[in-house]
């Protein structure tokens, strides 16, 4: 349900992810990236957070801060490797 009152915790929930997945890359090539399969799908797992966490906000929200690109991040599906 989208209650306004959670809005708060979603966004804390949004930037908590967002943290975590900058840690798992910070200073990380590419190549190491995609050989560790831990550490690639612990950031698909944030990723799937931030977009469930923004596509609960609710539209009140979501409508006050057009600025952001709500429908990709909510929507945006993580590639596969």
């Amino acid at each position: 349900m989208r209650e306004r009152s959670r809005d708060k915790s979603r966004l804390e929930d949004i930037l908590k992810s967002i943290g975590y997945v900058r840690q798992y890359v910070e200073n990380v090539k590419f190549e190491q990236f995609v050989s560790d399969t831990m550490r690639y799908f612990a950031i698909i797992k944030n990723i799937e957070i931030i977009g469930e966490a923004a596509n609960m906000l609710t539209r009140n929200f979501r409508q006050s801060h057009t600025e952001l690109p709500w429908r990709q991040i909510a929507f945006e599906k993580p590639l596969i490797l």
